[in-house]
Formats: structure tokens, C-alpha cells, sequence
């Protein structure tokens, strides 16, 4: 039995500014369970990635800035010798806020466009003539 890395949550949403909660998780072969072993993450630049480890599943937080994959590498060592190497990828979609009513603009009813729909509404619904509301113009809007 060997170091096995698997990753429960590959794709995530976030919002611009948000850090995102990934994790991976490592299996141990018996041999190693009641030895000391480091893990190490490190991102694309080789710069390492401080983890969390609650029984094996190892948790990080990533700020991403724009949607796309990341990967990082994960290396296991114990008594000097590198026991385990391998790659793990997350891939990242960039959501948005409605900035009017707070919503994903993919659940907003104006798809985070209120002003252009207020803008529409309320032109439609005023005289062109008199500039009231038509249906408090006494012609209805047509003078």
C-alpha cells in the first residue's frame, strides 16, 4: 500500500475578494500511521501553502482573483525519505453580487441590471407628451 491524495471538492464558486475553503485527502498505509511525516502543499510558484489537518483531510483557503484551474503539489516526507509527490488541481468560478439587491447576479430577476430595467419600466410607463405616469394621464399617454 502506498500514499494515496484524492480531493472530495474540485470546483468552487467564490466572489471577488473571498477566500475559498479547498481540501484534500490523504491515505496512509499502515506502516506510516503511528509515525511522524510532514505534508507539505506547495502552489505554482513553489511557495508552500500552510494546511490544516483534521484526521487526514487536510483544509487551505485560496483567494482567487479570476475563474480557472490552480494547481499545487503535494509531497510527503518521513525519516528523510520522500514518501509521497503528486499533483492536485481546483478549479475556481468567479461569481458576482448584484450590487442593488445583493443577490448572485445569476439569481437576480434583472441579472444585476436594475437601473437599466427601472429605466425601461419607467419610460414605458410615463406620457410622452405630458411626462406623468399613463395611467394618470387624462389621454392615457396620447395626447
Amino acid at each position: 500500500a502506498s500514499f494515496e491524495v484524492t480531493v472530495p471538492t474540485v470546483k468552487h464558486d467564490f466572489y471577488a475578494g473571498n477566500s475559498v475553503a479547498c481540501s484534500f485527502n490523504l491515505s496512509v498505509p499502515g506502516i506510516w500511521r503511528e509515525k511522524n511525516f510532514d505534508v507539505i502543499l506547495r502552489d505554482i510558484n513553489g511557495s508552500t501553502v500552510p494546511t490544516k489537518n483534521t484526521s487526514g483531510t487536510y483544509s487551505f483557503s485560496v483567494k482567487p482573483s479570476v475563474s480557472g484551474q490552480l494547481e499545487y503539489s503535494v509531497v510527503v516526507i518521513g525519516e528523510g525519505i520522500r514518501l509521497y509527490e503528486g499533483k492536485i488541481g481546483y478549479s475556481f468560478n468567479k461569481r458576482e453580487h448584484c450590487t442593488t439587491c445583493g443577490k448572485d447576479k445569476s439569481q437576480c430577476e434583472y441579472h444585476g441590471n436594475h437601473l437599466v430595467h427601472i429605466k425601461k419600466e419607467t419610460k414605458e410607463t410615463l406620457c410622452p407628451t405630458c411626462g406623468k405616469k399613463v395611467s394618470e394621464c387624462k389621454y392615457q399617454g396620447v395626447h
